[in-house]
C-alpha cells in the first residue's frame, strides 16, 4: 500500500475521532448559554451527573485495561509454552530420525547375520555329505582290507599245510 495513502487514512480516522464528540461540546455550550444564571443548581446537578458518568467510564476503562493486560500475559505464557513445545517436537523428531537410522542399520546387520547363517548351514550340509561319503569309502576300504587280510591268511594257511 502507498505510504501516503496510509498516512491520509490515519489522519482521516483521527479527524473523525476528534469530531465525534464535537456535537456534544456544542450542545453543552448552547445549553449553558440558554440556562439562566439562576438555574445554577440544575447545571451543578448536570455537572455531577456528568462527573459520575465520567468516573463510571474511567472505571470501565480501567477494568478493560486490566483484562487486556491479563490477556496479554496469558498470550505471552501461551507463546512461551508453544515455543517450548515446538522445541520438544524438534528434539523428538530428531530422536525419531536417529532411531530410524539405527533400526535400518540393525536390519542390515540382521540380514548379514542371516546370510552368514545360511552359508554356514550350506557348508555344514556339504560337510555332512562328505563325511557320509568318507564313511562309506572307509567301510569299503576296511572290507577290502579285511578281504585281503583273509586272503593272505588263507594263502598262508595253505602254504603251511603243504
Amino acid at each position: 500500500m502507498d505510504p501516503w495513502k496510509l498516512i491520509e487514512e490515519r489522519l482521516h480516522e483521527r479527524d473523525e475521532l476528534e469530531k465525534k464528540d464535537g456535537a456534544y461540546f456544542k450542545a453543552f455550550s448552547q445549553l449553558a448559554r440558554l440556562l439562566p444564571q439562576g438555574n445554577a443548581s440544575l447545571a451543578e446537578k448536570e455537572r455531577q451527573v456528568l462527573i459520575s458518568e465520567n468516573e463510571t467510564l474511567i472505571e470501565r476503562l480501567n477494568q478493560q485495561t486490566l483484562r487486556l493486560e491479563s490477556s496479554e500475559g496469558k498470550v505471552a505464557q501461551q507463546d512461551k509454552k508453544i515455543r517450548s513445545l515446538e522445541s520438544t517436537v524438534a528434539q523428538l523428531n530428531s530422536k525419531i530420525d536417529h532411531l530410524v537410522l539405527e533400526v535400518a542399520e540393525k536390519n542390515r546387520t540382521v540380514e548379514i547375520i542371516n546370510d552368514e547363517h545360511l552359508v554356514h548351514e550350506i557348508q555344514q550340509n556339504v560337510l555332512k555329505e562328505e563325511i557320509e561319503k568318507l564313511k562309506k569309502e572307509n567301510e569299503s576300504l576296511v572290507q577290502r582290507w579285511m578281504a585281503k587280510v583273509a586272503q593272505d591268511a588263507d594263502s598262508m594257511n595253505q602254504g603251511n599245510e603243504k
